[in-house]
């Protein structure tokens, strides 16, 4: 099963279905597309896993926009995570890298916050970082976003 793989692979489908194409680097932390397979990837649905455990990273979610993806997800041994287009279509690039650098600046403060009074350890904020970021920008409108444990 995709979500147990030691290194990230990723699947993309139409919204019909079918598979247009499934690639691997051979790395823990990404993977590239070349031109063709970007535009295959267009308004198409994106499954990849993060042997890691973690949610979208924030290139992931770039990557959605900037292709308007109809779907991504992210599978771990413990989670699934999704992610869509707000109703009104993916948000403008430059105020969404805005939004996101505040969210981000947000959350780490208030997380270093939890950390120092001792009701967060540093092990627990990294873990759930990634997942609370993208819940902060789905309050915003942004992205619509959701986990799921298995």
């Amino acid at each position: 099963m995709i979500r147990s793989f030691a290194v990230e692979h990723a699947f993309a489908f139409s919204t019909e279905g079918e598979l247009l194409f499934d690639k691997t680097d051979d790395s823990k932390s990404w993977i590239v597309f070349d031109d063709t397979e970007a535009e295959l990837l267009k308004g198409a649905v994106l499954t990849h896993n993060h042997p890691g455990g973690r949610s979208f990273s924030d290139a992931d979610v770039l990557l959605a926009i900037r292709l308007e993806l109809a779907e991504m997800r992210v599978v771990t041994i413990g989670s699934r995570f999704i992610l869509l287009p707000p109703e009104r279509g993916w948000p403008w690039l430059p105020l969404f890298r805005a939004a996101l650098w505040l969210e981000r600046h947000l959350l780490e403060r208030r997380l270093v916050n939890e950390i120092s009074s001792g009701s967060s350890s540093w092990r627990e904020a990294k873990a759930n970082f990634h997942d609370l970021l993208w819940r902060r920008m789905a309050e915003r409108g942004l992205v619509r976003y959701r986990s799921e444990a298995w």
